[in-house]
Formats: structure tokens, C-alpha cells, sequence
């Protein structure tokens, strides 16, 4: 008893354990399910028991199974004995929800009473509370990333991700941050690790971060780390640059190869250092232009080197622009400026101040006069420095070594001997290679009287007649001589040929006079010749005789030599043609004679000659004979003759035909040898010239012509093949050259029914589902038939089925061939129908064709969705708000059900389809500069188990929103440009701005605006981003501009941006020195005068800077007596003037040069008076001879030009006179020679002037000099066209090029001034085209009338002078009209309804148009078939019936109408013309049978088929347009189907339209 008592407080105790450690206490049930039954309050990672389990009823078996998801139930276990009525559930494995992958665990204790096959579930819901267990864990310990430094803002460098392994949202939630050097150019998304740009990177700058980035749970303290580097790829952004902006460079004239460069050779980098690109240097600019190919450079190596020899004395310095572009972009430039000077080489020769000297003395001009000075120039630096030479040396003049020209021996001046002295002057070079110059010397001695009289007029000749009275005049001689005063006084000497005394002389005036009467008799001729002799007045008189001779004509009679001539004269010829020449007899031309045509004379004319010739053409069929009768007189006497001119036939007319133009009609079956038509022409010339032969164009050999005009067909026709042929009938002329004339005929086949229907296929198949709709069209037969009209009008019928059947199962539409189902198909009955199909044309008699007609009966099956097309485009804009439709399409399925039961599948997480075909965004939003396009497969598929399907693809593209603002590549922009003015010629290029915009199209379509605040902007940009200089850009003025840079899309709404561009203008040497003053004076005492003493400073400035700005002063003409410093400009005493012993004036010329390139100088005069107080010296001009110019039409007061006179000493005064031309010109005390009156150069274009000098010595001196004044021409006269010049020209058209003619002017100017060159105002897109030089005109391509009819061109002469001058001629220009447009329909086919029965009228009114006019317009209609039914008016395009149309006969005409015209070539148009009848209801329906009879069974069932009922109106087909209806006692039972089916009962039936 003891013992049981200790064991059931034992057993109590240990259940009492296990109950209390069980999470819940439950109870099951072994009969019917109960609710699910929820355990709550367990922790994440539990472990034990579960539920404890009370009340197991007895016999009963215990069991755990999976309740939703078998995988939970291992994480349990039941612990039971049989029998017990106690058990637990307990853990297997710790309760991880992050394993289990939720907080649910689902397990079943099943139930089961023994004896029973009945199992009671229990459902168990375990909830497990999730605890924050896990932290977040990167998946690399590591990331890296390489990012462009251009890439955009915002746009995502890399992706980080961490993951949590806690099952929770709120324990794995995860946010992201970054952190470390430079972190700011970055940041990151919270939510989803991605790293984007937050500012623009400088490869520069940075170009590696190392960052951090950290994962931490959103509700928790739990995070993880990683590393983020990311490398900055260098992008081409920067410009290359040189390692100078300005080289110096050297070279010594005449040389080719590389420059020595200064201070450094050149050298360009690219600005990316990353990138390090290699650049290629290359030329961009030489400043003189004209030296643009003298320099290369090595593209690799910058080494710049002269490939053509400069001249220093042509161009001494150059600035060569440089560029180094890199090699992988050329717009990426930088610029520099190499400044070359070149070196003087010793390698110009001495060059003397003219070319040649003319000079004129006396004869016997004293020994030692000075005759003129010669300079001489050399372009090497310092000048010319060498000695005068003269040659030949024995010449009587000597030259001394400063140029001074004297007479040496005045016994060799001796004008008669030589008249003129040509002496050459050399001037040497004084270093080697001792260069020569050379000038010819002329000196013109001035003669004394040592000249013979001359006569002028000669020969001297004269006639006297009968009617001679004594005391006459004759004639008078006239002589002169070159001398002056009394040495040129002639008188007259009669010395011989009078010795008859007819004849007496004036001894003063040279008059010859007739003394007494000459005897002569008729017909008589005497001639005298007489010596006169001219004598001078010369203290030893020259003279010189002359013969005069004088004809004494007498009386005369002319009279012909013959009274009769024969002659011929071809016709046709053009005038004049010489017929005959009259021989006659007279005393012609002493006493002259006329000719007189008395007859005909306005066909013939003669001359004074005699010569008969023609006044017009002769036509030999007008007249071919002329008699004239001729005169022969000389006013007193006269006499005739008669001519006979017999006109000769030429082959001049051409054969003429009868009619213009005609068409002819002919079957196509008629045989060879059939006459077709016949043509006749006639020729209004004589024998072979008017016989007439006629040959046969065209036709292709199937037809020809005989001698009589007649066309024979000779081969037979087909007009299927040639519907028409056109002939030309040419009738020749046997004339020699022959004449034809051509007829053109067309000769219109006309059809035959020659040809059958033929099918397009002989075999046709289809297929048609068994359930196919009656009706349906199942295909269409198409025969085609080679005739025309009627013949060609093929209809269709069915002539046999097989198999057959009660009720034909198809039929074909007469007209179109279209074979539809007329009865319902069964498939399991037959599976296959042939069909012969006949088509028959309407010709008499009609021919025919059959084909064969295979019809498949498909069976019925499943069908599977379809997309209404395969492939769809849809576009949609970015930013579009998540979730929005974007396309809408549609799914067919031929089921019964359609697609209502359908759904869509597709592989996209960005889009979704929904029923019924509804294509939207899904929660995200597009960006189209990240994704522009996406590709989506779409499957239908029509049910949810076993559906059949179907796919699309959809493209999709994403269209752009201008989201994106212009972006510059570089902010700001500095560039450099030269000053100067950009206006005359092309702009200069600055430098290029570029700005990108990510946005395509319009939106990323940039433009660029480019301003200045204070408005002073010379630059513009062009659109590629190219700024350009177009103005004046003055350094002085301004030397920095700073421009406003906006670039704007072209997008709504535009967006900008801007930044700002600064341009350093550098300065170019534009400016020359300015001396304070324009002249300098001073004056130095000979006697005190010593070395290195200063006389005076002169001073100059330059607004330049740099070296353009720095002064260097020297002496434009060495001086041995006085220095210049370079720097200071002091002007000193370089020597001792002891050598100097008379007073005298030192002019030196100081030039203030700067060291720009190219270098400019200026220059002032400094004037030293030496005294010495020596007066002795004398006068004499600075120069023996001046040449001066002036232009024309210069105002009076005009400077001409300065002389002077040298007196010796400065206190000896000179007065100047002009000794000629005082009129014109003036001199003042001062040598300044002025005009006193406007000077025309085409009135006289040179004087020569004698100015004399005068001093004031007691007794004074002077001297003379010869100055030379030449009028240089103005351009004063603008060209002038003739007014000869035709204003009116007509050309045709169509000609490729026309040479117009040549439309010249002159001009009264000379030179340059004269040069005429000529253009035109219009050339009308370059149709017309003026040779610049000669004025001659032409076309470039052909002129169309059509187009332009006619052209006023304004031809513009312009003269080549400054300012220019132009006249102008207008040309009126009509052109011709050719055949070349053919007539055009407004429209190629016509459509029109005409009501059979109709009487004839007008139904359609085609009217084509010729672009042509005149007799190319007109436009003739014809029509090509049915031209026995219609009818068009040949000239206004009517077409009318010719008869009343008949709808059942035929229901359609189709035929060809043709305009054409007349001209030559002739063109034509064809339209379509489809004429179709309409039918008027004349019948009245007829039923196939005139009654119908059928026994139903009793049986028969609502809607049994009883009869099928046929009737037809006319020509139609079966129940086409009809309806039908019944009437009788049994309506209620029966129907009526409107195809004419009858179920259940017929009693009567009723078909009307």
C-alpha cells in the first residue's frame, strides 16, 4: 500500500513537470475536424516543448503530418505512448524564422480511433515572434568603378548591395551611406544602393576616390562596411596647348629649310594630362597672304621650315600662324604666332631713278655745263653705297661719282653730224657680287639752221578743162622748214616744165595760176609737168624742188562699145549678182560718167563701172526672162545699149501634198496586197525638178508604196501585237539638191475577234473550313482576252461539279469570276470538290477557255488567340507617371468563347498587360536618357489549363521630354584673336564653344546666342559653336571683351544655359611711329662745328605695346657728316666740317621704325643750313630736268610737283617763271609748280614746261631747267554701248547652248580705266552666261517656253577704274515655241453612268491641255476602239452615244481616248474611258419552275428544310436582289428564308425586287 501510494505521487509529480514546461496545454479531437488552433508567444530560435496534450480519449491513435507545407514538419516531433491520455509536441530544431522563412509553422496531430479508418486532423498554427538577429552583410567586401569625368549628373556610377538575413521587413530593412575623401562628388541612394553623381568630375582634380560605404538596418544598430574606390577616366575635354603663345624665328633670305626658333623650339601638349594625346601641328594663317605656301611644318615634330626662298626686300618680316589640333579630334586647337624675320643677303642690284634719261641741249653747249644727275637705289639694307660709271667713255659728256652729268668736249655737239648722243650710266655695287644697274642716256642736241625746206601735200596734181579762163588758179604749193626766224622764210621758184609760158607762180604764196588758154581738141589730153623750187632765208639758203603735174582734159563723148548683150542668171540666187559688164569708151574719170537701168530697174541696177548686177532674187516660175535697156551719159551726151537676161531654173519648190494629216482604219485580218489609202503630191518646178517620187517611213515593213502614192498592205496585221502604225509619206523631187515634203498618216488597226479567254492559272485551289458562311467568296478566277471591246468582255460560268450534287454547292459571279459557296459544306460527306469553270468572251462568234477548280473541305478545329498584328511600334513618352496605359491592342481568338477566358504572360517587371489587351507602366517611371527602348514578348493564351497561345512582340520606344538642360564642356571660355578689321573680308575664326545636351532631336538641338552687356560685340557664333569675328577690333580701343554665352535647346519648354566668354584682343602692329613734328630745322656754324656736337633730337611714339610700340630711329640716306643715335633720336656732328666751304642746306630724311612685324616706319625731314657765308657758288636746279605728274580733273591750285635752284650760299634769294604753258601752270618763289586749270588727259595728255630761275646777284644769275608734266588718266568715262547693238532677240527653246552674240562697249579712258568687264544683273539661276572680257553672250542649258516665255536680261559694262563706272543695255529675248509638250489629261481614266435607253447626247466632256501655243496647241481627239457605240468631237474632247445603250446586251464599255496635235513631232495623250449602263427595271423577277411540290413526312420537326425556291431578274444571277415572301392559309407554319429556303409547308410564294 505504501509503495503504490510513493509511486502515484511520483507519476503526479513528473506530469505536473512536463505540463508547466509546455508552452500551452491543449486537447485534440477524434471525431470531427475542430477550427485551426493558433499557438502564440514563441520567441525566434525556440527550442522544447510545444504544446502539452490532456484528454486523449482511450483507444485511439496518435500521429504528426505536414498541414500546408511539408518542410515545417521536421522541425517538430510528437512524443506519445499508446494508451496514454497525455502527449507533448516538441522541437526538433531550433525555431529559426530566418530558416524557415516566416512566423508561421504549420503541422497537423492527426486523430484516428483505432478500429476505424476515419483520421481527425487538428490544424496547428505556431506564430514565432522574429527577433533582429542578423546584421546586414555586403555581398563583396570590395567594389570598384570607372567613371568618365563628363559623365552626367545624377547618373549611376555603381550598385552596392548588403543583405540581412532576418526574415522581418523590419529587421531587414537597409539603408545605405558613403563617406570618405572627396565623398561629396557623390552620393548614395538610401533605399537601394545606388551610387550616382552628385557634381561634374575634373579628371584634373581628382582622378581616384576611395570611399566607404556602409549598409545599417533601417530599425537597428546593426551595420557593415565595404570599400568603394572608383577611377576617373580622363575624357578629351581640354584643348592642347603651346608651350609659348609667340616664337621668334630667323631665316637669311634666298634660303629654303627649317627656321632657327627662339626662345625655345615649338612645342604643343594636349591640356588632358590623362589622355596625353598626340597633336598635329599644321599651318593656319600667313600674314602677307600672298606667302601662304612658302612655310610647311612637320605635322609629328612642329619643325617649321621655308620650302620657297623669301626676298627680304620684298616682304622683310611674316607672321605665321601655328595650330596644334589633336590627332584623335581636330576641333580640339590651340593656336600660336611665330614671328619671322628674314636676314639680308647681298643680292640686289643697284637700280637707277629712271630707266632711261632724255634730255635736250644746244648743239655746242659748253665745256663743263651740267647736263642732269642721276641717282641710283639699292633695295639691301643701307642702300646703294657704290660708283657711277659711263659709257662709252669717249663720249663728249663726263659723270662724276655723285651722279653730276657734264659736257666734256662741246666740238663733238654737232647736231648735223649726229642728232642725238645715247650714253649708258652703270651703276656698281660697292660688295660683292658687285651688282650693276644699268640706264640709257638720250641727249637731243638742239639744231641750228642746217635744214632744207620740205613740201607738204604731195604729189601735187590737178585737171583744167575746156571751159579754162587765163588768170585761173590752179593750185598752190606748200613747204616748210624746221628752222626759226629767217633760217625758216621760204619763197618760190617756177624752175622749169613751163617753157610753152601756159603756166605763172606766186613766189610767196606758192600759188600756181594759168597764164594764158591752153588749145585742146575733142577727146584731147595734154600733160604738164612743172619744177617749183622752195628756198630758205638762211644766211647760206637751203632749198628743194617739187614736180607738179596738170592734166588739160577736152571734150569727151562716151558712147558704148557694143548695143547688144546675152546673158543668164540662176534664180534663187541672193542679191547682188553680177549679170554683165557694158564696155564702153569716155574720157572717165577727167569728165565722168552715169549709168542708167531704163528698164526693170527695180529688179536690176548697174554701177559706175558698168557692172549690171541683181536687186532681188530671181524666181524662175515668176519670170524667166528680162530685157533692160541701158544709158550711158555724162550729162550732155548720151547712149544705150539693150541686155537680154534669161533667168535658169533651180530646184526651189518642194513637193506639196494634198492633205496635212489624216487617220485610217483597218481590220486586223484583212489579207496582203489590200490597198489601204492613197496620197498624192504636186512640185511647181520643171523636169527632173518637179518630178515626183514618193518613198514609205514607218509601218515596220507591213506595208509600202508605189510610184502613184498608193499604200499596200503588204504583211498581214495583228493587232494584238501593234494596235496602230504611223507612216510618213515622203515625196522627193529629182532636183539636185532634191526637195521632199513628209505626210504623216496613222493607220489604225482595228480588232477581230481572233482570240480566246485565257486563265490566269489552269489550276486552282482552295480551302474552305466545312462550317464556312454560304455565300462566302472562296476565290476568284480571272481570264484575260488579248482582243479589245466586245471581244475582250470575258464573263464566267460553272459547266461542271464534281461530285455532283441535288442543288449546285458553288457559283460564279458572271462578270468578276468570283466563285462564293452556295451551299452548306459537310465535311464527313466529301471531303473535296472540283469545279470547271468556263469563261467565254463577246465576241460573234464567241471563243472560250475552261480551268479547274479544286475546293478542300477543312474540318473544324481549335483555334488559338491572335494578336491583330505580330509586331507592334508603340511610343512613349519619359517621366510618364507609373502605372499609366501606354498602348492598347487587341487579341482574337476564332473560338466560340474568343479571348474572354484568356490572360497574358510576358517577361517584363517594368510593364503589365492586362485584359483585354491594356499595355500600361508598372510602378516605375522611364528615362529615356538611361533605357531608350525596350523589346517585350507578349504571350495570349486563351485558357487558364491546356490554352493554346499565341506572342507579339512589342517594341517600345521611349520618346524624349526635353528634361535635360545644355551643358558647356568648359566654363568659362578664354580665347585670343588679333586685332584688325574682320568687315571687308571673311570672318575670322576665334575659337568653338560646345555644350551637349542629352535630350534628342529639337530638345538636345542646340543654339547659341552670343551678346555683350554695353553692346559692343564685333563677334558672332555659327551654329556648330565656331565664334567668328566680323567686325573692327581695335587693341587701342578696347582690349578685352567679355561676351554673354547662352546655349538654349530647341525643346517646349526651352531650356538654357549660359556662361561667359572672355576675348583677349593682342595687339598688331597697325600703328606706325608719329614724329612730334613733320619737319626739323636747325643750323650749324662750318667754322665751330666739331665732332660728336649736338645739333638737335627729334622724337616719335607709336600706341603700340611691346616691341610693336618700341622706336629705333636711323637716316633714310647715310650722312658722313652727322650721326643718329638709334635709341634717343639725338642728331650729332659725326666729323670735322672743314671740307664743307660754301654754304649749303643738308636735308636729311630721319625714319622712326618700330619693332613690329611687319615693321612700319615713318619718316621726317630734318633741313641743316651749313653756313659757310660763300656766295660765289652761282645758280644752277637741283636737276637739269623734272618729271612730274598729275591726274585729270584735279581742281585749279592742284600741286604739281617742286623744283629748286642751288644759289651757293642760304642768303642768296631765287624767283622763279615759267617760260610755256603759263596759261595752264604757275610757280611760286618757293619751286612749288601748281595748275592753274582743270586738266583733261583725252584732251592732252602731256607738257612740257621750261621754268627759269633768277637770283639776286648783282648782275644776277640763271639757269633753266625742263620740267615734264604727265595727265594721269581718271576713270572720268563710263562705257558706252553701240547704238547699232540689236535690243531684240528672238531664240528657240530647246536648244542646249545659243551663242547670242557679242555685246561690247568702248571706253575714253585708258589703262586700267578702259578695261571693260561685263556681267550680268539677272542670269536667271544661270541660264544665261556673259564671257566677262569680250561681252560675248550665251546659254549655259536649253530654255523651255513653257516655263519662261520670254526674258529681260540687263547686261551691266563695268570699267575696272576706282571708283568704277557702268553702263548698261537691256536685251529683250523672246523665246520660240516648240512642239515639245504633249497634250495631258486633267486625269488618266474617266468614269461614267449612262441610263440604257438613253437617246445619242453628250456624256462625258474630256478636255486635255497642251502646254504648247499656236499651231503646237491645238489638240485633235480620237478614240482607240468602240467606235461604233461612241462618238468624241475631234476638236472639243465631247464624247457622245452614237445609239441608245442596251444594259442586258452589255452593262460596261471600256476603250482608249487619244488627243493628239498636229505639230511637229506629234505627241499624244491616251485616258482611260470606262462607260458603265445602268439598268433600268424593264422585267419583272421569274421563278425557275412555274410551281413547286413536296411531301413532308409527319414526323418533320420545326425548321426541316422543304423546298429551296430560285428566281431571277434579267441577267442576274440566282436570288440576286431579290426578296421573297408568302401568302396563303398555312403563314404561321411555315418560314421563308430571304435566300429562299422554304420549311415545314408551302402553299404559294411571292418574289419581288
Amino acid at each position: 500500500m505504501a509503495l503504490s501510494v510513493s509511486l502515484v505521487f511520483a507519476l503526479i509529480t513528473w506530469v505536473t513537470f512536463i505540463g508547466l514546461d509546455a508552452q500551452k496545454i491543449t486537447t485534440i479531437e477524434c471525431d470531427t475536424i475542430p477550427e485551426e488552433l493558433t499557438l502564440t508567444g514563441f520567441l525566434d530560435e525556440f527550442t522544447g516543448v510545444i504544446e502539452w496534450i490532456t484528454n486523449i480519449p482511450p483507444n485511439v491513435y496518435l500521429k504528426l503530418s505536414a498541414n500546408l507545407f511539408p518542410e515545417h514538419l521536421p522541425y517538430v516531433e510528437l512524443v506519445y505512448d499508446s494508451g496514454s491520455n497525455n502527449a507533448t509536441v516538441r522541437t526538433r530544431k531550433p525555431l529559426d524564422v530566418d530558416t524557415i522563412e516566416g512566423v508561421h509553422l504549420f503541422y497537423t496531430i492527426v486523430c484516428q480511433r483505432i478500429g476505424t479508418n476515419n483520421e481527425v486532423e487538428n490544424w496547428r498554427n505556431l506564430v514565432l515572434e522574429d527577433v533582429n538577429d542578423n546584421s546586414p552583410e555586403f555581398l563583396q567586401s570590395q567594389y570598384s568603378a570607372s567613371v568618365s569625368e563628363v559623365t552626367a549628373i545624377d547618373v549611376t556610377i555603381i550598385k552596392v548591395e548588403a543583405v540581412d538575413k532576418d526574415y522581418s521587413p523590419e529587421f531587414s530593412a537597409i539603408t545605405y551611406s558613403l563617406w570618405g575623401p572627396n565623398s561629396d562628388y557623390f552620393r548614395i541612394r538610401e533605399g537601394d544602393g545606388n551610387v550616382m553623381l552628385k557634381k561634374t568630375l575634373d579628371y584634373n582634380k581628382v582622378n581616384l576616390f576611395n570611399l566607404t560605404v556602409q549598409a545599417k538596418e533601417l530599425m537597428g544598430n546593426n551595420s557593415d562596411t565595404a570599400s568603394l574606390v572608383i577611377d576617373v577616366q580622363d575624357y578629351d575635354t581640354l584643348n592642347p596647348y603651346f608651350s609659348q603663345s609667340v616664337y621668334n624665328g630667323n631665316i637669311s633670305e634666298n634660303q629654303v629649310g627649317p627656321l632657327a626658333i627662339h626662345p625655345e623650339k615649338i612645342l604643343a601638349k594636349d591640356g588632358d594630362t590623362g589622355i596625353n594625346e598626340k597633336v598635329l601641328y599644321s599651318i593656319k594663317l600667313v600674314e602677307p597672304t600672298a606667302y601662304s605656301n612658302t612655310f610647311t611644318i612637320d605635322a609629328d615634330t612642329g619643325v617649321l621650315e621655308v620650302k620657297t626662298a623669301l626676298d627680304r626686300e620684298e616682304c622683310p618680316y611674316l607672321l605665321v600662324g601655328i595650330q596644334a589640333s589633336q590627332q584623335d579630334n581636330t576641333f580640339k586647337t590651340a593656336d600660336a604666332v611665330v614671328l619671322v624675320t628674314i636676314d639680308d643677303v647681298n643680292d640686289n642690284f643697284p637700280v637707277l631713278s629712271q630707266s632711261s634719261y632724255n634730255i635736250s641741249i644746244p648743239e655746242n653747249f659748253p665745256n663743263g655745263m651740267e647736263v642732269l644727275q642721276v641717282t641710283a637705289t639699292d633695295k639691301d639694307e643701307g642702300g646703294f653705297q657704290g660708283t657711277f660709271i659711263l659709257t662709252p667713255a669717249d663720249s663728249p659728256f663726263q659723270l662724276s661719282q655723285d651722279g653730276i652729268l657734264t659736257v666734256r668736249n662741246s666740238t663733238l655737239l654737232d647736231r648735223e653730224r649726229i642728232s642725238s648722243i645715247h650714253l649708258q650710266v652703270t651703276a656698281r655695287d660697292h660688295l660683292s657680287p658687285y651688282g650693276e644697274g644699268h640706264s640709257a642716256i638720250n641727249i637731243l642736241l638742239l639744231d641750228e639752221n642746217d635744214n632744207s625746206p620740205t613740201f607738204s601735200g604731195t604729189p601735187y596734181k590737178q585737171h583744167i578743162f575746156n571751159n579754162m579762163t587765163a588768170g585761173m588758179s590752179i593750185l598752190q604749193v606748200a613747204a616748210d622748214d624746221p628752222d626759226e626766224g629767217i633760217n625758216g622764210e621760204i619763197s618760190f621758184i617756177l624752175a622749169g616744165g613751163n617753157e610753152d609760158g601756159y603756166f605763172e607762180l606766186d613766189t610767196s604764196t606758192g600759188q600756181i595760176s594759168l597764164k594764158t588758154v591752153i588749145p585742146l581738141g575733142v577727146n584731147q589730153l595734154k600733160n604738164f609737168a612743172l619744177w617749183i623750187t622752195a628756198i630758205d632765208g638762211g644766211m647760206i639758203p637751203r632749198s628743194s624742188s617739187v614736180p607738179v603735174q596738170i592734166l588739160a582734159v577736152g571734150d569727151s563723148r562716151p558712147q558704148f562699145i557694143q548695143k547688144a548683150y546675152n546673158a543668164s542668171v540662176e534664180e534663187e540666187l541672193a542679191s547682188p549678182v553680177e549679170v554683165v559688164r557694158m564696155e564702153y569708151e569716155s574720157v572717165s574719170p577727167q569728165i565722168p560718167v552715169t549709168f542708167q537701168v531704163l528698164t526693170e530697174s527695180t529688179t536690176f541696177d548697174i554701177n559706175a563701172n558698168g557692172i549690171i548686177w541683181t536687186k532681188a532674187k530671181l524666181d524662175y516660175e515668176s519670170q524667166n526672162n528680162y530685157i533692160l535697156n541701158i544709158s550711158l551719159s555724162d550729162g550732155n551726151t548720151t547712149d544705150y545699149a539693150t541686155v537680154f537676161v534669161r533667168v535658169t531654173d533651180v530646184n526651189d519648190n518642194s513637193p506639196v501634198f494634198g492633205i496635212t494629216s489624216t487617220t485610217i482604219s483597218i481590220l486586223e485580218d484583212v489579207p496582203p496586197g489590200t490597198n489601204i489609202t492613197s496620197v498624192s503630191a504636186t512640185d511647181a518646178d520643171e523636169g527632173f525638178n518637179g518630178l515626183v517620187v514618193y518613198t514609205l517611213k514607218g509601218g515596220e515593213g507591213k506595208m509600202d508604196i508605189d510610184t502613184s502614192g498608193l499604200i499596200v498592205l503588204e504583211m498581214e496585221l495583228d493587232r494584238e501585237k501593234q494596235g496602230f502604225y504611223n507612216l510618213t509619206v515622203i515625196a522627193s523631187d529629182q532636183g539636185q539638191p532634191p526637195l521632199s515634203t513628209a505626210l504623216n498618216l496613222m493607220v489604225v488597226v482595228d480588232d477581230v475577234n481572233d482570240n480566246p479567254p485565257v486563265f490566269s492559272s489552269s489550276r486552282y485551289e482552295t480551302s474552305v473550313p466545312e462550317d464556312e458562311v454560304l455565300g462566302k467568296a472562296l476565290l476568284t478566277v480571272y481570264a484575260t482576252d488579248l482582243d479589245a471591246g466586245a471581244n475582250a468582255l470575258v464573263k464566267y460560268s460553272i459547266i461542271s461539279q464534281q461530285p455532283p450534287t441535288s442543288s449546285p454547292m458553288f457559283v460564279v459571279n458572271l462578270t468578276t469570276g468570283q466563285l462564293s459557296l452556295s451551299q452548306q459544306l459537310d465535311y464527313e460527306t466529301t471531303k473535296q470538290f472540283e469545279v470547271e469553270v468556263e469563261a467565254s468572251d463577246g465576241g460573234q462568234p464567241s471563243l472560250s477557255a475552261t480551268t479547274l477548280v479544286i475546293v478542300h473541305v477543312l474540318d473544324v478545329n481549335d483555334n488559338p488567340p491572335e494578336f491583330n498584328q505580330p509586331y507592334y511600334n508603340v511610343s512613349v513618352l519619359e517621366n510618364l507617371q507609373s502605372g499609366s496605359p501606354i498602348y492598347t491592342f487587341s487579341v482574337t481568338d476564332k473560338d466560340e468563347a474568343g479571348f474572354s477566358q484568356g490572360h497574358f504572360i510576358h517577361d517584363s517587371t517594368l510593364f503589365t498587360v492586362d485584359v483585354p489587351g491594356i499595355l500600361s507602366l508598372s510602378d516605375t517611371e522611364l528615362d529615356r536618357e538611361t533605357t531608350s527602348s525596350f523589346t517585350l514578348q507578349v504571350w495570349a493564351v486563351d485558357a487558364a489549363t491546356n490554352g493554346l497561345s499565341s506572342s507579339a512582340l512589342f517594341h517600345i520606344t521611349v520618346l524624349d521630354v526635353n528634361d535635360n538642360n545644355p551643358e558647356f564642356q568648359m566654363q568659362p571660355y578664354s580665347f585670343e584673336i588679333l586685332e584688325g578689321d574682320y568687315m571687308l573680308g571673311a570672318p575670322a575664326g576665334v575659337g568653338q564653344v560646345t555644350a551637349t545636351d542629352l535630350d534628342e532631336g529639337e530638345n538636345a538641338r542646340i543654339t547659341y546666342h552670343l551678346s555683350a552687356e554695353d553692346g559692343d560685340n564685333p563677334y558672332s557664333i555659327q551654329q556648330d559653336g565656331t565664334i567668328l569675328v566680323t567686325g573692327y577690333v581695335d587693341r587701342e580701343t578696347k582690349d578685352k571683351y567679355e561676351l554673354l554665352l547662352v546655349a538654349s535647346d530647341n525643346g517646349v519648354p526651352q531650356r538654357q544655359n549660359f556662361t561667359y566668354v572672355s576675348i583677349q584682343v593682342l595687339d598688331v602692329n597697325d600703328n606706325p611711329p608719329q614724329f612730334t613734328r613733320a619737319q626739323y630745322s636747325a643750323s650749324v656754324r662750318v667754322a665751330t662745328a666739331k665732332e660728336g656736337v649736338s645739333v638737335l633730337f627729334v622724337s616719335a611714339t607709336d600706341p603700340d605695346i611691346g616691341n610693336n610700340s618700341l622706336i629705333s630711329y636711323s637716316l633714310l640716306n647715310h650722312s658722313d657728316d652727322f650721326h643718329i643715335n638709334n635709341r634717343t633720336g639725338e642728331i650729332t656732328i659725326s666729323r670735322n666740317l672743314d671740307h664743307i666751304t660754301a654754304d649749303r642746306v643738308d636735308t636729311l630724311i630721319v625714319i622712326a621704325s618700330d619693332h613690329g612685324v611687319p615693321q612700319l616706319t615713318s619718316n621726317a625731314s630734318v633741313t641743316l643750313y651749313l653756313l659757310v657765308n660763300d656766295t660765289s657758288f652761282g645758280l644752277t636746279f637741283e636737276s637739269s630736268s623734272y618729271e612730274f605728274s598729275i591726274p585729270e580733273n584735279e581742281p585749279a591750285g592742284t600741286a604739281v610737283g617742286s623744283v629748286k635752284a642751288l644759289t651757293g650760299s642760304i642768303a642768296v634769294q631765287v624767283v622763279y617763271s615759267l617760260k610755256s604753258h603759263s596759261d595752264k601752270f604757275s610757280v611760286s618763289d618757293q619751286g612749288d609748280i601748281v595748275a592753274l586749270d582743270m586738266l583733261d588727259r583725252e584732251e592732252r595728255d602731256l607738257y612740257s614746261i621750261v621754268v627759269e630761275a633768277v637770283d639776286s646777284v648783282v648782275p644776277p644769275n640763271t639757269a633753266v631747267a625742263l620740267v615734264t608734266v604727265g595727265v594721269n588718266d581718271v576713270n572720268d568715262n563710263p562705257p558706252v554701248f553701240s547704238t547699232l547693238i540689236p535690243t531684240k532677240l528672238s531664240v528657240p527653246e530647246n536648244v542646249a547652248s545659243l551663242d547670242l552674240g557679242v555685246f561690247s562697249a568702248t571706253d575714253l579712258d585708258i589703262g586700267v580705266n578702259a578695261l571693260i568687264s561685263y556681267s550680268l544683273q539677272d542670269d536667271f539661276a544661270g541660264t544665261f552666261y556673259i564671257d566677262s572680257s569680250t561681252g560675248k553672250l550665251t546659254t549655259t542649258k536649253s530654255l523651255d517656253r513653257e516655263t519662261v516665255d520670254s526674258y529681260e536680261l540687263k547686261i551691266t559694262a563695268t570699267d575696272s577704274g576706282k571708283p568704277p563706272q557702268s553702263a548698261s543695255l537691256v536685251l529683250s529675248i523672246t523665246v520660240e515655241d516648240e512642239n515639245d509638250n504633249p497634250p495631258v489629261f486633267p486625269q488618266r481614266s474617266y468614269s461614267v453612268t449612262v441610263k440604257e435607253n438613253e437617246p445619242p447626247h453628250v456624256i462625258l466632256s474630256a478636255a486635255a491641255t497642251d502646254a504648247d501655243i499656236g499651231y503646237n496647241a491645238i489638240i485633235h481627239y480620237t478614240i482607240i476602239g468602240e467606235t461604233s457605240s461612241f462618238l468624241v468631237g475631234e476638236l472639243s474632247g465631247n464624247i457622245t452615244t452614237l445609239q441608245p445603250l442596251d444594259y442586258e446586251s452589255r452593262s460596261e464599255y471600256a476603250f482608249l481616248l487619244r488627243a493628239f496635235n498636229p505639230g511637229e513631232p506629234s505627241l499624244q495623250d491616251t485616258a482611260n474611258i470606262t462607260v458603265t449602263v445602268e439598268d433600268v427595271n424593264e422585267e419583272g423577277p421569274v421563278f425557275d419552275k412555274p410551281s413547286y411540290h413536296q411531301i413532308l413526312p409527319d414526323n418533320s420537326t420545326a425548321g426541316t428544310l422543304v423546298v429551296d425556291i430560285n428566281a431571277r431578274d434579267e441577267n442576274k444571277d440566282y436570288d440576286e436582289g431579290i426578296f421573297y415572301s408568302i401568302s396563303g392559309m398555312l403563314e404561321r407554319d411555315l418560314t421563308l428564308f430571304i435566300s429562299g429556303y422554304l420549311h415545314d409547308a408551302k402553299l404559294c410564294c411571292m418574289a419581288q425586287e
